[in-house]
């Protein structure tokens, strides 16, 4: 596809199964992937106009509640680095 495209999405997958609240520790996870970015182009990307985010697809056919702690929070502001929730359920 040649040409110039004002918008660009580029997308992948941090995991190829459905991950466990009780069973794993998602700040975590996305803690270690935020370690291994270049920070110096995430930073050039979203001063630029860009962005650059994780999104949490989150199913559940009870109430859920989570908690991303200070740290954690610290670390996507500093790293300019924004987080997408996608809540849905079952029939109900």
């Amino acid at each position: 596809m040649g040409g110039i495209y004002t918008h660009t999405n580029v997308s992948f997958l941090l995991h190829d199964n459905p991950l466990q609240f009780d069973k794993i520790s998602i700040d975590d996870l996305i803690k270690k992937q935020l370690e291994s970015y270049d920070t110096d182009y995430i930073y050039t990307l979203v001063e630029t106009g860009g962005s650059c985010n994780f999104l949490l697809g989150i199913f559940s056919n009870e109430s859920i509640m989570f908690e991303f702690d200070n740290e954690f929070i610290h670390a996507l502001s500093s790293s300019r680095v924004s987080m997408k929730f996608d809540f849905y359920g079952g029939e109900k």
